[in-house]
């Protein structure tokens, strides 16, 4: 992943697991959005990788277990099935550099549509709406990345430093 995209993980909002984290707003440990099976409860509907389809345009994957839509580096969306077909992971990573209100609120819809809520990189959770989306934006590494990237980039050395 690329250091200014701002990366959207989309979660069942009614998964069973859901209710281990709390209200929405709230963060979830950084590492779990990334090691919970928040799907193996839920699965969206047929067809709903077609609502993808009209956002981005669908790329060449590198694993068959993997499709991806729109640009490497760039706004894309990644969907991730295991063995048996079900799906795993739904993400989007949205571009800072060229970040816009119209490709959030279609990735909102998509959410709405498929009864997720989304969940960033630091692990807040967010309901589908548009505003709170550009809100989490505001503050993340990939919009400081976009406006200071040699700030960020030695923020992020110092940090490191620190462990």
């Amino acid at each position: 992943m690329a250091i200014w995209q701002f990366k959207l993980h989309l979660f069942p909002a009614e998964s069973p697991k859901r209710g281990d984290y709390g209200r929405l707003g709230e963060i979830i440990a950084s590492d779990d959005p990334e090691t919970v099976d928040w799907w193996s409860d839920y699965q969206p509907h047929a067809g709903f990788e077609d609502m993808i389809d009209s956002i981005f345009p669908e790329i060449e994957s590198w694993a068959p277990q993997v499709r991806i839509w729109g640009q490497d580096g760039g706004n894309m969306a990644s969907v991730w099935r295991d063995d048996d077909g079900k799906v795993e992971w739904i993400e989007f990573r949205l571009d800072a550099r060229a970040f816009g209100e119209a490709l959030v609120c279609r990735v909102s819809d998509f959410a709405k549509l498929l009864g997720c809520v989304l969940v960033t990189q630091t692990g807040q959770v967010l309901e589908p709406e548009p505003s709170l989306i550009l809100e989490a934006f505001q503050g993340s590494l990939a919009k400081k990345f976009v406006n200071d990237p040699r700030g960020t980039l030695r923020k992020l050395k110092e940090d490191d430093g620190d462990k």
